[in-house]
């Protein structure tokens, strides 16, 4: 997949101007999950090849909804970048990827997606808040109908001791 060129343009006195030019190469983009919960760390690996020889650095993207967020310079020579999000909320749930670029650019100028896009939801409650909650519904069921079976059983009892009290009275004579 060859380059995306992003066009930077300028207004100056009212004309409309590209002042330049600049390559965006898309890049493979690793997640460590897809399914995280509030508060957790997301660490996301960017891997690029194809780098020309000449570089001697790169601009490396991280993109949200194809929208750049942060930027890390890799020099030549040095291994994959990582991107670390940590303490995350559910504005963080997106769907990343990864491109560089050999001139820099602010994040916010990065229009683009990578190779691989990691889509990524970050759920409000913890595992085990979900769990404590279900077991407190397991259990307040469960006393529900241990009450509805004593309130069944206490009739029943009571309906038989009132027929027994009624064959033991006398009959009145009239």
């Amino acid at each position: 997949m060859g380059p995306i060129f992003r066009m930077i343009f300028t207004v100056t006195a009212g004309v409309l101007a590209i002042s330049e030019e600049i390559a965006v190469y898309p890049a493979m983009l690793f997640g460590s999950k897809s399914q995280v919960r509030k508060g957790d760390t997301i660490v996301l690996k960017c891997k690029i090849s194809g780098i020309k020889r000449s570089w001697d650095k790169v601009h490396v993207y991280i993109c949200k909804n194809g929208v750049g967020m942060k930027m890390k310079v890799l020099e030549k020579g040095a291994g994959d970048t990582i991107f670390t999000m940590k303490d995350v909320t559910r504005n963080d749930s997106g769907t990343y990827s990864c491109v560089y670029t050999r001139d820099k650019l602010a994040p916010s100028q990065v229009f683009s997606t990578g190779k691989d896009l990691v889509a990524i939801q970050v759920n409000e409650e913890a595992a085990h808040d979900v769990i404590l909650v279900n077991v407190i519904r397991l259990i307040s069921s469960a006393v529900v109908v241990i009450l509805l079976l004593t309130v069944v059983a206490v009739s029943s009892c009571c309906s038989k001791t009132e027929k027994r009290a009624k064959q033991r009275l006398p009959k009145e004579d009239t």
